[in-house]
């Protein structure tokens, strides 16, 4: 897998972090945690390791930089782990 995938599982994991440990988003940040989550599995599925980033400041940007992680990507499981973003980006009001 290509630095961009690894790279967007971080942001990935910054954003699932987030909102799960956050105290005033209730059951809207418990289940967009969750659906984080379930992108984290594809990229696990996909044998994705996780690079370590820089924490964008809210789940809502590292959102965004998962997504620029993988504008350049290549690989063939690249497109399946960016729609499964976008459809994560979209849930989340960030797209």
């Amino acid at each position: 897998m290509s630095l961009s995938t690894s790279e967007a599982y971080g942001h990935l994991r910054n954003a699932a972090w987030h909102y799960l440990s956050a105290d005033g988003d209730g059951a809207e940040g418990i289940f967009l945690g969750a659906a984080c989550l379930d992108v984290e599995d594809a990229f696990e599925k996909a044998e994705v390791v996780p690079e370590l980033v820089a924490d964008e400041g809210s789940a809502e940007a590292a959102i965004k930089a998962a997504l620029a992680s993988l504008e350049d990507g290549d690989g063939p499981l690249v497109p399946a782990l960016r729609d499964a973003l976008v459809e994560l980006a979209v849930r989340a009001g960030v797209r």
